[in-house]
């Protein structure tokens, strides 16, 4: 009896299933009776809300409309960033130009920088970095900086790993993004401004593709930091949060409350019993501490006295 093949066992989806859908409908109708014009919109597919609307409405249904297409486009970056095969890391050792001693980094995932000349040579490591550059091809536009047009590139997106920097946001898989400092596009009609926003709008959807990419590096670089060190890679010995994290916090107890919180989206902000304020106001906020502390001990020794 011939043997019948077995199906390989198929990898579990890491992925949730669901839908998202963005419609919005747009028409000017004309009135049968008196011909005057009238703006209607839906936001069902069946157009089954559809109704007259002021621009205004069509405005705010757009903007709504909008948070559904990036929603889309998220959900198109996750399942490639999901399906695409995992690419491991290049490890390798460069001399330090200061020290003399060897240095081990691992890099960027995707990282498209030529170390050679850093692994050959003794480097600065400040001078050591990755880069994961734009694979796609760069937009220009003819923009007037000093009286006449000249084709700039636009809104590059890169993702770069500076492991030595001494910015600890640095230190970590990050953004940059190239832009153009007082340059304006003048002289536009209607069609010229249309292809601005055609561009930016590629640009755009480039650029939330990155963004998706930049989180799952991210995501594989703490992982790696927190299997390795066990501590926080942006906030070593300091953060008290464990494994992959975007939000920092350290929540300490002793004759006050006290700490620090950096959410992803947000600065660092430090506290004291319910008194939030910013880092660089420590050193007034500590001095008031020691100036507290004194004023107990003072009047410690005067209670001592009378007793």
């Amino acid at each position: 009896m011939k043997a019948q093949p077995v199906e390989a066992a198929k990898a579990p989806s890491s992925l949730p299933e669901q839908s998202i859908t963005a419609s919005l409908t747009v028409e000017i109708m004309n009135d049968l009776d008196n011909g005057q014009p009238a703006l209607l919109a839906s936001t069902h597919g069946n157009q089954g809300d559809l109704q007259v609307v002021t621009v205004a409405q069509i405005l705010s249904q757009a903007a709504e409309a909008r948070k559904d297409i990036t929603r889309i486009e998220q959900l198109a970056a996750q399942y490639e960033a999901a399906a695409a095969p995992k690419i491991p890391s290049r490890t390798w050792s460069f001399t330090d130009r200061e020290t003399g001693e060897p240095r081990t980094i691992t890099c960027l995932q995707g990282c498209t920088s030529d170390h050679t000349g850093d692994i050959a040579t003794p480097s600065y490591t400040l001078d050591v970095y990755c880069w994961n550059t734009d694979g796609s091809t760069s937009e220009t536009l003819p923009i007037d900086g000093a009286g006449q047009d000249e084709d700039y590139r636009i809104l590059d997106t890169v993702i770069a790993h500076e492991p030595f920097s001494d910015n600890p946001a640095r230190r970590a898989p990050h953004a940059v993004v190239e832009v153009i400092d007082e340059h304006y596009i003048g002289d536009l009609d209607e069609h010229g401004l249309q292809g601005v926003i055609d561009t930016f709008e590629r640009r755009l959807a480039v650029m939330r593709l990155r963004r998706a990419e930049l989180a799952r590096i991210r995501a594989d670089y703490f992982a790696r930091q927190a299997a390795e060190t066990g501590l926080c890679p942006i906030y070593p010995g300091v953060c008290t949060e464990t494994g992959p994290h975007d939000d920092h916090a350290s929540h300490l107890h002793n004759a006050v409350d006290y700490g620090f919180v950096h959410v992803s989206d947000g600065k660092p902000l430090l506290y004291i019993g319910g008194d939030e304020f910013n880092p660089a106001d420590a050193a007034a906020k500590a001095a008031e501490l020691r100036a507290a502390a004194a004023q107990i001990e003072a009047m410690a020794s005067s209670a001592k006295a009378q007793a």
